[in-house]
């Protein structure tokens, strides 16, 4: 372009750009509602410090997010799952999107069975998500089966935001920087590194008291994370080279999903919610 020419710049809304247009158009749809609450980090720093000095891992905050996130889930199912035409549908597989920037827009791939793998066994996973997201090489099905989405700007400077749904999920849970704050503790203020988490969801599908139980939960497990044993330190180094052939081979496989519809039980968030197992791999006759 030339300076002080009124020179412009088109970008087709085709492709990744078009698909994130399509996302956000049928999110903005949703009559959603955003909660949001400061967690305290000091635990998690000290245990991310640990673990990286521990496994040699790049382990981060982020991690660590992801790991109690996903546990809180586990206790609170109304916040994991989708919305769809016939009603809601709430997941007993904890299925995490990570979004992932990359130079053609956000994409969110997929995390399976979160609420089932330890921090060391997140670290690898996420990284060989998020590369093959920005090398545009992930299949299709990297992007499927999502229940909950975690998004994070912390690496901005961003002290908070409201992320956009990702539909169909129900809920999406937005990071902003961990920054130091002024807070009472046992009638003292001190300073504490502090993170604001930021849960937008949509209110057809969950109310307001469930779902700030589960932030309630997700903090409160954040700031209880404590150090690990040498026992459990020893197993880790121990199940490392296993998690990873394990990864590569759940990568590779191309198992047949079936989704198991359960009992149709009362959402005490309002309607009707149909339970639904994860993918389960097809037995060999």
């Amino acid at each position: 372009m030339n300076p002080g020419a009124d020179d412009k710049a088109l970008i087709p809304l085709k492709g990744i750009r078009g698909m994130i247009a399509r996302s956000l158009t049928a999110a903005w749809q949703a009559p959603r509602v955003a909660q949001g609450l400061d967690a305290d980090m000091t635990a998690v720093l000290a245990r991310v410090a640990q673990e990286r000095e521990t496994t040699g891992q790049k382990i981060s905050i982020t991690h660590a997010v992801l790991r109690s996130a996903a546990l809180a889930l586990r206790e609170h199912p109304t916040v994991n799952g989708i919305v769809t035409e016939q009603g809601v549908e709430l997941w007993s597989q904890v299925n995490l999107g990570v979004a992932v920037n990359t130079v053609h827009g956000v994409v969110v791939p997929v995390v399976m069975q979160a609420d089932g793998k330890t921090l060391d066994a997140l670290e690898p996973e996420v990284a060989q998500l998020a590369e093959g997201a920005r090398a545009g090489k992930l299949p299709a099905s990297a992007y499927q089966r999502g229940t909950f989405t975690v998004s994070t700007l912390g690496a901005t400077g961003i002290d908070w935001f409201t992320p956009v749904l990702n539909p169909p999920q129900i809920a999406i849970l937005g990071l902003g920087r961990v920054a130091q704050r002024a807070v009472v503790v046992d009638d003292t203020v001190v300073a504490r590194p502090m993170m604001t988490l930021t849960l937008v969801f949509d209110h057809r599908a969950l109310d307001g008291h469930p779902a700030g139980l589960f932030m309630s939960a997700v903090a409160r497990r954040l700031s209880a994370l404590t150090a690990r044993s040498h026992h459990a330190q020893r197993w880790s180094r121990r199940s490392r080279a296993g998690q990873d052939r394990r990864l590569a081979r759940s990568r590779s496989a191309s198992p047949v999903a079936a989704r198991v519809a359960l009992p149709v039980a009362r959402n005490p968030a309002g309607p009707r919610a149909t339970f639904v197992s994860g993918p389960r791999r097809a037995r060999r006759a």
